[in-house]
């Protein structure tokens, strides 16, 4: 599948991560068989082209020590944002036929909060296997580089978002959280240097494009697939 906006439906070689958000979600519920063919037909091209799947952690590790035998010629990290059931549903059994690691990232007010969230429970049920690494995505989903949508003082709003979702998500789920993903990819200079101070060690954006050995784990790049043409939109999570 071609990302939005780029005419060559397969990374270009060399050593590029990509980081591939495979769905995040709209609150319109997908049916199985449309999320298994969005799934499988963005993965089934993986080995024919010689991608391969590595986790975040293993993209981060790589670019912490710039240890090239870290990347893969041709690397692929998949992420899926906010918490949505059918990650739990229908992804996770999908992924896992295939042994591909992927990150899901957790805003926390979103958490059983009913219809299409996932619970507590299931997310520690995510956590417990080796292939699922859990990320942070805020408490609220709010766009941490606008002051107007702050709830009080922007600074100890912007402190809260990015400390409060990695403190509970490591005591539900007993694992570390290293990385965050930016909601709506909003982020500036303070909210950044926040995020590092919290001790995030890698952080994902939605700039388009691949990384290289030379990228900074603060601004992972990433591309999204299109929907498969015979999903009609309303029903394709992109």
């Amino acid at each position: 599948m071609a990302p939005e906006g780029h005419p060559n439906p397969h990374p270009p070689h060399g050593p590029p991560p990509w980081l591939f958000e495979l769905f995040g979600g709209r609150k319109r519920r997908a049916e199985r068989g449309e999320v298994r063919y969005l799934i499988l037909d963005a993965l089934r091209e993986q080995p024919r082209h010689g991608y391969e799947v590595i986790s975040v952690d293993q993209l981060v590790e790589a670019l912490q020590t710039q240890d090239p035998d870290l990347l893969p010629p041709r690397s692929v990290v998949i992420t899926v944002d906010d918490g949505y059931r059918c990650v739990y549903d229908f992804a996770w059994p999908v992924l896992a036929e295939y042994g591909y690691p992927f990150a899901v990232y957790i805003y926390t007010n979103y958490v059983a909060g009913g219809g299409n969230s996932m619970t507590w429970s299931e997310i520690r049920d995510l956590a417990s296997d080796d292939l699922v690494t859990i990320g942070a995505h805020s408490i609220s989903h709010g766009n941490l580089a606008d002051p107007r949508k702050a709830r009080g003082p922007y600074d100890a709003w912007v402190r809260r978002e990015l400390a409060y979702p990695k403190n509970r998500l490591e005591a539900e789920t007993g694992k570390p959280v290293r990385t965050f993903a930016w909601p709506y990819g909003s982020f500036n200079s303070f909210a950044l240097s926040v995020a590092i101070q919290t001790g995030y060690e890698g952080i994902l954006t939605v700039l388009p494009g691949a990384n290289s050995m030379e990228s900074s784990p603060y601004s992972r790049r990433s591309w999204r697939p299109r929907c498969p043409p015979s999903i009609s939109p309303s029903n394709c999570i992109p």
